[in-house]
């Protein structure tokens, strides 16, 4: 399996499914530091399970990116897409475009339609996996909420390409 850049709503995810320790046993995961600070607790059962946040850096040495690469990532798109980025997802998508050295494909995996859409927007749809495809192609299958769908993915990915070709998100 390649290496993925994940958002904190598939690590919460991921926890919440108890299938983190064997999804990083098979794949190389990458945590933006925004990530691990805004991944809290998930669910089971209405009680809240903490993250260990220290476990997270010790497993995945979260990166971070400068300043000067968030700006200059973040000038290529209008007010419309900056505004609906958070810090986890601006960073793991700076860090993605800013890969220079990595063997291999590195994906982004997010639920969130803003990362699919500026894929999409930049004609790398090729560059995302959804929660479910990830999944399935580690032999993990899953029923999963539409956010984290290939269906999802592939709507929000063609959005974006549409948003480019009609002069929105993207400037020119």
């Amino acid at each position: 399996m390649e290496s993925v850049i994940l958002d904190a709503n598939v690590v919460i995810k991921l926890h919440e499914l108890q299938l983190w320790h064997r999804v990083r046993a098979k794949c190389q995961v990458h945590l933006a530091e925004t990530v691990v600070q805004e991944v809290d607790y998930y669910e089971i059962n209405a009680q809240q399970i903490w993250i260990d946040k220290q476990a997270l850096r010790s497993e995945c040495a979260p990166f971070s990116v400068t300043p000067e690469q968030v700006r200059c990532f973040l000038s290529q798109f209008d007010q419309s897409y900056q505004d609906r980025l958070d810090l986890g997802e601006l960073e793991s998508l700076v860090y993605l475009f800013n890969q220079r050295t990595a063997p291999g494909h590195v994906l982004i995996c997010s639920a969130d339609s803003i990362v699919w859409q500026i894929l999409g927007c930049l004609n790398k749809p090729d560059h995302g996996i959804s929660l479910e495809e990830l999944l399935k192609q580690l032999g993990l299958t899953k029923h999963l909420e539409r956010q984290y769908t290939e269906d999802f993915r592939v709507h929000w990915t063609k959005r974006g390409s549409q948003d480019w070709i009609q002069g929105r998100g993207k400037k020119r």
